[in-house]
Parts: structure tokens; sequence; C-alpha cells
């Protein structure tokens, strides 16, 4: 897990996990910036710091789920390379939000 803080503030957080099924693939499990500190860079540097650690374990992909509701986590995460697989599916935790499959070479 990689924590943005500055002080005692957490501004972001983010963690990487290996893919169960794609040994040279990672995901990344989850993302949150805090909305008064969107939009000053938290979120590429927390990106970049999951980058280097597929890098150090020398996975080729890294996946995610992003929020097709939300354009400014996904423009985030093109912006970083991600691309669309193709697929959606339902939010878990509420069935009327759609997210999608994001993945971007390391």
């Amino acid at each position: 897990m990689f924590l943005a803080c500055e002080g005692n503030d957490v501004l972001g957080l983010t963690y990487g996990l290996l893919d169960r099924d794609a040994s040279a693939m990672g995901r990344i499990g989850g993302m949150w910036v805090e909305p008064a500190c969107r939009r000053r860079g938290v979120g590429r540097a927390l990106l970049q710091q999951v980058f280097n650690w597929a890098r150090e374990r020398r996975l080729s992909r890294l996946g995610l789920w992003a929020p097709a509701h939300s354009p400014a986590a996904l423009a985030l995460y093109r912006h970083a390379g991600f691309r669309e697989t193709g697929k959606r599916r339902s939010l878990p935790t509420n069935p009327t939000l759609e997210i999608l499959e994001m993945e971007v070479p390391v």
C-alpha cells in the first residue's frame, strides 16, 4: 500500500496486487485521493509508485477496474497509459453503476 501524506494528513492511497490468474500481471486494487487534493498530481504520484512496484516484480502488465461514471478517474488512468480492454460489469456495491477494465504495459 502506498500513501500520499502531507504532515499527518493522508491525501491519497493506492495498492498493487498480484493477479491470481496471470503470473506476469499486477492489478491496482484500489485508489483514492482526498477530493480537496485532486488535480494536484497526487494520483499521478501514487500510480507511479505502483508502476515502480510492478517493475521491481518484473510484471509485464498492470490492470484495474475504473468507475465508468468518473471522467476524472478515466482521464487520470488514460494519461498514465491505461487503455480499456472492452470488459465492463456492474459495480458490486452499487449495481446501477458500471466499472470498466483497463490495462497498461509496465
